[in-house]
Formats: C-alpha cells, structure tokens, sequence
C-alpha cells in the first residue's frame, strides 16, 4: 500500500546433508551451495570406528534415532567381522569424498566428540555455529531432541567385540583403533 513501510525479514534456514547423498557436481553440489550465498557446516565423526560400530547397531536396532520416552532397544547381536570391515571401507570412501567436496569452499567444521557428544559441550557449539552464520546466539533447548541409541560402550555391548578388534588390527583399516 502507498505510504506502507517496508521491511526486510531474514531468516536462516539449514538441513542435514550426508556425503552419499550429494552429488559430485551439478545444481545440488556443495560447490554450488556456496556459490549461491549457503553457509557450510561439516559435522564429521573422529573415530571411523564409532561411526561404523553405530551404524551396524542402528541397522541391527531398525531404528536411527530414538526420543526421549521412547522404549529401550533390545541389545544388540553378533556383528560379523565382514560387515564391520565393509561398513569401514565404505565409511574410508566417503570421508575422501566429503574432503574433496569441500576442498576450497569454506565450511565450519565441528567434531562430534569435540562439539557434540556430551550436554556440556552444546553451549559452546551452538555458539561457534551462530557465530559462523552470523546469526544472534540462540538458546539451548531444554532437553535434547533425540538421545542415544544405547548407553553402553561398544566393549560391553557387542558381544564379539574382541573378535571385532581383532579383525581389524588385521585389516587395512589397524590404524583406526587407535580411537578404540
């Protein structure tokens, strides 16, 4: 309307991306992201180990995530040597894709057992994050969205999990319990 103010209103807007579902190149490329103005946050696992051992366990489990009131899962099986190393080299594969993706386009990069893993460490994460947005600080909820599968180590879990480790100290993959 004549005379009427107006205003801009800007917002944020994110979604999680994993490197499997992104293309190498093309309209929906990280590359292409950033060219059009989005803002890159990389959330990587350090231990490949834990990344791989989780998800065998959420395949097993049928279930990715689980809210809070939500019902214990029964624990878990035998994992076979073979899924584990197979889980391991794609999980290899992956990680050098996402660094050549992100090779030269610049990204905040956080940990999840650096930024993620523990409550304690929120606060300074999402304030790293709203920091790298340009975005005023937001506040924490008050309880997280999704909790952890299991609570249990891997070590106590997995009933083969020796026979696991052992497997892989014979593997290409040795270097990787380094984190175990």
């Amino acid at each position: 309307m004549p005379g009427e103010e107006r205003r801009e209103v800007f917002g944020s807007y994110g979604f999680k991306l994993l490197v499997y579902q992104v293309p190498r190149s093309g309209r929906w490329s990280i590359r292409s992201f950033h060219a059009r103005g989005w803002r890159i946050i990389n959330l990587r696992r350090r231990s490949t180990w834990n990344q791989a051992i989780s998800n065998l366990l959420a395949k097993q489990a049928q279930r990715w995530t689980r809210l809070p009131g939500d019902p214990e899962l029964p624990p878990p099986t035998e994992i076979p040597p073979a899924a584990l190393l197979s889980q391991l080299e794609y999980l290899a594969q992956q990680t050098a894709h996402e660094d050549h993706d992100l090779r030269d386009v610049p990204h905040l990069r956080l940990g999840y057992e650096q930024d993620l893993q523990g409550a304690t460490y929120w606060p300074a994460c999402l304030a790293k994050a709203c920091d790298y947005l340009g975005l005023p600080s937001a506040p924490l909820p008050r309880e997280p969205g999704i909790i952890r599968m299991y609570d249990d180590p891997p070590e106590v879990l997995i009933p083969n999990h020796q026979e696991l480790v052992d497997a892989v100290a014979r593997s290409p993959y040795s270097h990787l319990l380094e984190h175990v």
